[in-house]
């Protein structure tokens, strides 16, 4: 889930938070109190998730401008090779194919909608409900071995949640936009679980960096290396 602060979900102590998917996967599982990003920034920390090196060992120090060498192992690949069908769907053009995260997967769905604002385009996104529902059409047909990686990019800005989320959070779209994710990925799982209902599938759900809300001065992330943004779920 891109840009998402531990300290924005209920099991990480937000009163008021609309996570109850994200709370049950913590009361269930197991939730890491100090989880650190290496970068405050998209792609660099999914580069590192997908190889396990920090930047300066894999390369990619900024979204857009680097590329993932084609030398370094992935998890993805691991994961193929172990004989399971891999998969990826992204919900943002900053993790796009030719960035080179999509190595490894059989399936790297990076189908963005044009979005477009006054007189110059922004980064486009595909949203949170778009996302599931290309997952769900894509669970119809998976074995039951499988690694999915699945990417949620809605809490990064704009903050535009759905309206009922909006409605929910009026002063804190912030918090919409979470709440909205968290009702998605709910969504997915139920998916999962009616599919298979007797396997066991290992769930790992973690950010990429937070966003700073002027804490430090920084209005969102990419500059300082604050808990604000380097503490994630």
């Amino acid at each position: 889930i891109d840009t998402l602060r531990a300290d924005r979900l209920g099991c990480y102590g937000r009163e008021g938070a609309l996570t109850t998917t994200l709370d049950g996967i913590a009361a269930r599982g197991v939730r890491f109190e100090a989880v650190l990003s290496p970068a405050p920034l998209t792609l660099p920390s999914h580069a590192s998730l997908m190889t396990a090196l920090d930047p300066p060992d894999h390369g990619v120090r900024h979204n857009s401008v680097f590329r993932l060498e084609a030398d370094l192992p992935t998890l993805a690949e691991g994961m193929r090779t172990a004989g399971f069908e891999t998969a990826a769907f992204v919900g943002s053009m900053i993790l796009e194919r030719e960035f080179g995260l999509a190595r490894g997967f059989e399936t790297y769905d990076d189908q963005m909608p044009p979005r477009w604002g006054t007189g110059h385009m922004h980064s486009a996104e595909r949203k949170a409900d778009a996302v599931v529902d290309a997952v769900i059409a894509w669970i119809e047909n998976a074995p039951a071995r499988f690694f999915l990686w699945v990417h949620f990019y809605d809490p990064h800005t704009e903050y535009e949640p759905p309206p009922q989320y909006a409605r929910a959070f009026p002063d804190d779209p912030y918090a919409g936009e979470i709440a909205f994710v968290d009702a998605e990925l709910g969504r997915l799982l139920g998916t999962l679980q009616k599919r298979w209902p007797d396997r066991r599938t290992l769930t790992v759900v973690v950010s990429d960096h937070g966003e700073s809300f002027f804490e430090h001065d920084e209005p969102t992330h990419s500059y300082g290396i604050y808990d604000s943004t380097q503490r994630v779920p």
